[in-house]
């Protein structure tokens, strides 16, 4: 019996040992994995700081960028305002502008203006003495001397310029545009730019062509086949409504005094002409007299771009 009593007890031993046992081993295995799970969570929350600190780095880095392209997008604000602003000028001044290819044989007939156009400058004597003579009486006119005589005697052509004579392409040969090939025409024309070009030392804008003999453009109307020709380099064709060559030289030569030049040109001059003439010896003998003569009829001359209100943008 007392052995039995023994055996029960110890039975009872064991089991509260075993019992505390795992309650010790749960104890242990809790907070061992307790501290795995802080651990995690630290490493977790000290990568999510880390990854906090880049943002906020790079968040500067944005805002730093925004700033710059503020201050790039004001500058590009204000080009674009002064572009635009250049461009309502540009266009203010071509409302006015006729387009290229025109024919212009006579300006505004309630003017008080004129255009005295003097040709081609074979004799360039002739040249100096109408630059001599227009200087002196303080007035202006537009030359077209063919590209050959430039550069000849490109000094002259310098000097008319500093002048304040305007220039106007009459071909590089004297050649009748109805004689050429296309091709032939436009290296006429670009010869004589070259020339200018070469005689001043820059490029000179000019946006009148004068056709030598008016080949191609009798009809004052655009011929199909030269006006495209011509319009190309943005230039008028400048003709005339006052021509000292066929009102007197054509029916009576050169050898005319020039007093009836003069007389000529006045009787036939009024507000708006585009009055031709030559560097031969009588129209440029009557030059004084035809200034004079159209200063008495309260005309001024002027250069065709004035007389037009035409002044080149190219």
């Amino acid at each position: 019996m007392r052995h039995g009593r023994r055996s029960g007890s110890c039975w009872v031993s064991w089991l509260l040992s075993a019992v505390l046992l795992l309650a010790i081993s749960f104890t242990y295995d809790w907070g061992h994995a307790s501290q795995i799970l802080f651990a995690y969570e630290r490493n977790e929350l000290q990568s999510a700081r880390s990854e906090i600190d880049q943002n906020h780095v790079k968040i500067g880095e944005l805002q730093q960028a925004i700033a710059q392209l503020s201050i790039e997008l004001a500058q590009e604000t204000k080009a674009a305002k002064e572009l635009r602003q250049q461009l309502s000028k540009l266009q203010a001044t071509k409302a006015s502008d006729p387009p290229a290819g025109v024919i212009f044989y006579q300006g505004n007939t309630s003017s008080k203006e004129v255009a005295i156009t003097i040709d081609d400058a074979f004799v360039p004597s002739l040249v100096e003495k109408a630059l001599g003579i227009l200087a002196s009486n303080r007035a202006t006119a537009t030359f077209f001397p063919v590209g050959r005589m430039i550069s000849a005697d490109p000094g002259i052509f310098r000097q008319a310029v500093k002048d304040g004579i305007q220039l106007g392409n009459h071909t590089y040969d004297h050649e009748w545009l109805t004689q050429l090939t296309p091709s032939q025409i436009t290296a006429q024309i670009d010869g004589w730019q070259n020339a200018i070009d070469q005689a001043l030392g820059y490029h000179y804008d000019t946006v009148w062509f004068r056709p030598p003999g008016m080949a191609g453009f009798t009809s004052r109307q655009l011929d199909k086949k030269y006006g495209p020709i011509v319009g190309k380099y943005d230039l008028n064709v400048a003709l005339w409504d006052v021509d000292t060559y066929t009102g007197i030289y054509k029916s009576k030569g050169l050898n005319v005094a020039p007093s009836v030049v003069a007389d000529y040109v006045l009787s036939h001059a009024h507000p708006g002409s585009v009055i031709l003439m030559h560097f031969d010896t009588p129209d440029i003998a009557a030059l004084p007299a035809i200034l004079q003569g159209l200063e008495a009829k309260g005309l001024k001359p002027v250069t065709l771009s004035k007389l037009y209100n035409y002044s080149p943008t190219k």
